[in-house]
Formats: structure tokens, C-alpha cells, sequence
């Protein structure tokens, strides 16, 4: 779990900083999640793992990143549902293409639940199978004599 976390925050902090290069480093963050969950595993218990196992590992990390996605995406959700705080999103000044992110952010929500749930749906898949194999690899990588 702590690795799940720290693979969200770390995310989190690279998509404020980085901006438009983010996108790109999901992929690979998502993988380097499973393959540090199979190091720190290995490091802590001393055992050594197959490489179903590891990707089971893996695959536990990606469930709890994708636990606490959806726990924003909820609790932005809830947020938005209130008229005064998409009032105050929408008189924000920013940049340009911020501005523009937040209108397609705000029109997303309004096209309806379906758009969400296909986003959740495929984000449930990027956060569970990339650290799957990102954790199959590890074990592959680390059991090298």
C-alpha cells in the first residue's frame, strides 16, 4: 500500500512540475511502481519470487494506486456537483491553456457519467496491468546471480 501511495504522490508532484510531459511518464512510473514494490518486498522478506508472483505484487500496488485515484476523482466529483464552486473553477484566471483544461475538465463532468466511467474503466487498466508486469520484470531483473 505504502508503495501504491507514494507511486500516486510522486505522480502527482511530476504532473505539477513537468505539465504537458506528464502524460508520457504514467506508463513508466506505473511500471517502476511494481518493479520497486517486488525490490522492496525482496529487501524486507528476503524471499525470492517467481515472476507470477511478482506480478501479483505488482498488480496489488496498481489496486491501491487505482483505490486512491478513484477516491479523488470521487471526492472532485462531489465537489463540482455544487453550482458555487464551478462558478468560483470558472472565474479562475490562469494561463491559457489552463483555462482551457479546466473548461474541458468542467465539460466533461457535465456530458454525463459514461465518459467517467470508460476514464475510470481505463484507468483501472493502466494501474493494474503496467504494474503487473512492471513487478514480473522486477523479479526477473532482481533474480540475477
Amino acid at each position: 500500500m505504502v508503495y501504491g501511495f507514494l507511486s500516486i504522490l510522486t505522480l502527482f508532484v511530476v504532473a505539477a512540475t513537468v505539465g504537458v510531459a506528464a502524460p508520457f511518464l504514467v506508463p513508466v512510473w506505473q511500471v517502476a511502481a511494481g518493479f520497486l514494490a517486488v525490490q522492496a518486498y525482496r529487501r524486507r522478506t528476503g524471499l525470492r519470487l517467481s515472476w507470477l508472483h511478482g506480478a501479483h505484487l505488482g498488480w496489488l500496488c496498481g489496486i491501491f494506486g487505482f483505490a486512491i485515484v478513484a477516491a479523488v476523482v470521487t471526492v472532485m466529483l462531489v465537489a463540482l456537483s455544487d453550482p458555487s464552486v464551478v462558478q468560483a473553477i470558472r472565474a479562475m484566471k490562469g494561463p491559457p491553456e489552463q483555462e482551457e483544461r479546466i473548461k474541458q475538465m468542467l465539460d466533461l463532468m457535465h456530458n454525463g457519467p459514461a465518459q467517467i466511467l470508460i476514464g475510470l474503466f481505463q484507468s483501472f487498466l493502466l494501474f493494474t496491468i503496467l504494474p503487473a508486469c512492471g513487478g514480473a520484470l522486477g523479479v526477473k531483473l532482481l533474480d540475477r546471480d
